[in-house]
């Protein structure tokens, strides 16, 4: 029978107030709650562990159970103490054109690989799982990989891969989750493109500055723009803020991102 939010404990019920998700259907919240008591994780923590809400085609919601990479890893470890078994992953492959694997990988040198391997090896069984680029990469509409996909795309198609590799080891535990990098559109914006000539800077940004004094009112924006406007907030890299300003001018949200963006920037320049 699900529950209604009256029946949850009392630390339930203030992390429900806390977090502001009175307005989560019951049953989701016991999925949550659930999951992150199999794989002993802190709810409050969201970098372990995070409910995401998602518009679904028809314009209802949806929620998803996000787990981060560390997340995954300070799980296992604590349920295989719990169980009295040992654990261990194996260090990320990734496969070039040629279909050579290497244990190491130059994005400025080979570009995007093809795909990355992991093996996680629990009480002495594997599970191996290949995260392949074409499935897994973020991008936008003209096909360009979104930031972190862009700039750091061994790091993000390894981590893909390694929490694969997790739920598959633990698909009690750990299967209804996954890892932010493998939810289409939820990740970071596309990164300076490596044949962009860094002494012709646009002054978009500056315009957007002059134009647009304070951000407009917060729309309505989308769960993936909320995750992309999050890491944009955390983006260091003035460059990289310039191409995304030109990037997310296809996007609903586009003036109030692209507003956040030039505030953004500012404040890095003035460092």
């Amino acid at each position: 029978m699900t529950k209604t939010l009256e029946q949850f404990n009392d630390t339930q019920r203030a992390f429900i107030e806390q977090m502001g998700l009175g307005h989560v259907p019951a049953n989701h919240l016991e999925a949550f709650f659930i999951t992150a008591e199999a794989m002993h994780l802190d709810p409050r923590l969201k970098k372990d562990i995070v409910l995401i809400e998602r518009k679904t085609k028809n314009g209802g919601k949806t929620y998803t159970i996000q787990v981060g990479i560390a997340g995954y890893r300070k799980a296992a470890r604590k349920i295989a103490k719990a169980e009295g078994e040992t654990i261990s992953v194996s260090e990320w492959l990734y496969k070039s054109e040629d279909g050579e694997w290497k244990d190491t990988w130059s994005f400025k040198k080979e570009g995007y690989p093809v795909a990355a391997r992991v093996t996680v090896v629990r009480d002495g069984q594997p599970f191996t799982q290949t995260a392949m680029w074409d499935e897994f990469v973020q991008a936008f509409p003209d096909g360009k990989p979104m930031a972190l996909w862009a700039s750091k795309p061994s790091y993000m198609l390894g981590k893909t891969a390694e929490s694969l590799a997790w739920r598959q080891a633990f698909p009690e535990e750990m299967g209804d989750t996954y890892e932010e990098s493998e939810v289409k559109g939820m990740t970071e914006v596309t990164a300076t493109r490596v044949d962009q000539q860094p002494e012709r800077k646009s002054n978009a940004i500056a315009a957007a500055k002059a134009e647009i004094p304070q951000a407009p009112a917060e729309p309505d924006m989308t769960e993936e723009e909320k995750q992309l406007l999050a890491e944009l907030m955390e983006e260091t890299s003035v460059e990289e803020l310039r191409e995304a300003y030109k990037q997310v001018a296809a996007l609903p949200s586009a003036t109030y991102l692209q507003a956040k963006i030039a505030e953004r920037a500012g404040e890095l320049e003035q460092k």
